[in-house]
């Protein structure tokens, strides 16, 4: 199971679904958004509250006066509080936000995932309180996404897998995963529901695994996949740009020098391998280049093949990379040296 590189963006469906205390004096008043900003050390930033993060809470809401004291409470044994006050500003019309001052709260590590979290806003207009309700979804993180080969051929079939990290014993909450297939040229390809129910090559039903299989086309091609990801709740969608890549492509040795790229610096458009081969070109010089990150890291065959017909190889990073740090690093420079 490889651990990889995210990159991430978030697109947030606004749900007007919190419920409004039956006690409030104020019948329009509602929590129309929660936004869960997860970007603090140790987090991962993908817009969900999971156990061990530390939250801030962007609150949007109805409301036709702007609270002079306003603070969230919470009776659960799964969070802490860090920091309970907020103050909110007219956003739109009678829509208010709390830009300006976010509440802070910490998700215990051993709080289970697919959790509903209690909340309670708290706020005063001149001397009267008044509460609303609302609340947030725990899930399992996003840890990986996988084929068990990374060079596969055209017109076969595959079994695209990704794996969550929940709370032992509990579901991940989400009610669905999708892989977004695309060309290296970034035309979509296809789109694929991914389960976990132990019936589509995933492992045990409710594993925190899941899979399904595609048939890659019949053209070679570079694939890149992102992830989309839904809670149970149906509150928020996550999705996890460029993921991983693989390919179809056949790689033929022709040149004499290979330019291969550190795999922890590695991504689909690397800056450092464009660099290289821009070099190159100036100087007339002839080149193969091994793509990391569609293909992976080339095995021993591979390598003894290159070292027997003396190739140059080319290992592009910064400052060295990983090349005299990491174990396959140094398989490398065995063959080279």
């Amino acid at each position: 199971m490889r651990n990889l590189a995210y990159k991430w963006t978030i697109v947030l469906f606004f749900v007007f679904g919190c419920i409004f205390t039956c006690g409030s004096q104020v019948e329009s008043a509602q929590v129309t958004s929660i936004i869960i900003k997860d970007t603090y050390p140790g987090d991962t930033p993908d817009g969900f509250p999971s156990p061990g993060e530390k939250v801030a809470l962007r609150i949007t809401l109805i409301l036709d006066f702007i609270p002079e004291e306003a603070y969230i409470m919470s009776n659960s044994e799964f969070i802490s509080i860090e920091e309970s006050s907020t103050r909110f500003v007219t956003y739109h019309a009678d829509t208010l936000i709390n830009a300006h001052l976010e509440p802070i709260l910490t998700v215990g590590e051993q709080c289970p995932s697919d959790t509903i979290i209690p909340l309670m806003l708290i706020y005063r207009k001149d001397t009267t309180y008044d509460t609303l309700s609302f609340s947030i979804h725990t899930t399992g993180v996003l840890d990986s996404c996988y084929l068990e080969n990374k060079i596969q051929k055209p017109g076969r079939r595959i079994v695209i897998k990704v794996a969550l990290r929940a709370t032992k014993a509990h579901r991940a909450g989400y009610s669905k995963l999708v892989a977004y297939l695309f060309k290296s040229e970034g035309d979509i390809v296809d789109s694929i529901r991914l389960f976990d129910d132990g019936k589509h090559y995933d492992g045990n039903d409710g594993d925190g695994l899941y899979a399904n299989t595609w048939w890659t086309l019949a053209n070679a091609k570079d694939y890149v996949i992102d992830i989309a990801l839904q809670d149970t709740l149906l509150q928020h969608v996550f999705v996890a740009q460029k993921i991983t890549g693989f390919t179809t492509r056949h790689f033929a040795l022709t040149q004499p020098y290979v330019i291969i790229a550190d795999p922890y610096n590695d991504t689909p458009e690397n800056k450092i391998v464009d660099e290289v081969k821009e070099l190159l070109d100036s100087l007339d010089i002839a080149y193969n280049t091994w793509n990391i990150w569609y293909r992976g890291y080339p095995d021993s065959s591979e390598i003894s093949l290159w070292s027997g017909k003396k190739v140059n190889l080319i290992w592009s990073s910064k400052l060295g990379g990983t090349l005299k740090h990491s174990t396959k690093g140094k398989g490398l420079l065995h063959y080279f040296q």
